[in-house]
């Protein structure tokens, strides 16, 4: 079976019926993939399970993107308890334009604080000054 994937350009609505494919990988790159806020969704719940995924990367997901604003919402619509839970049991996380929210961010850190596998965190997000709003005292 595969261990590491990296989409690069996909459109992941069409190409990704069920996120059960994480259930065996160890790496996971996708990287200007257009998804439905139901499979991000469905991704972070996977991650918040526990699976096997060590390391982590989303760069710029696309998701309910228009012509207009082409990025659309990113991963700001999932929720921060299963973002702070799923990403904190994965060992290596890069996380770039993903328009984070602060609640997001805060229960990242929140449970990195706590006690958790992530041992690399890259999170780069230009278009997302809020980030910085982050609880200082985790950081």
């Amino acid at each position: 079976s595969i261990n590491r994937l990296e989409i690069r350009f996909v459109d992941m609505r069409a190409n990704m019926r069920n996120v059960s494919m994480l259930d065996t990988l160890t790496c996971l790159t996708i990287h200007c993939c257009p998804l439905t806020q139901d499979q991000a969704n469905e991704m972070f719940n996977k991650f918040e399970e526990g699976i096997h995924l060590k390391q982590l990367n989303i760069i710029n997901p696309l998701i309910n993107g228009t012509e207009d604003n082409i990025a659309g919402d990113g991963l700001s619509k999932v929720s921060p308890g299963a973002f702070g839970r799923g990403l904190s049991r994965i060992c290596s996380v890069k996380l770039h334009e993903v328009c984070l929210t602060v609640a997001q961010s805060n229960s990242l850190l929140t449970y990195i604080d706590n006690g958790s596998a992530l041992k690399s965190l890259d999170i780069y997000d230009s278009n997302n000054p809020k980030i910085s709003e982050s609880s200082s005292e985790l950081l």
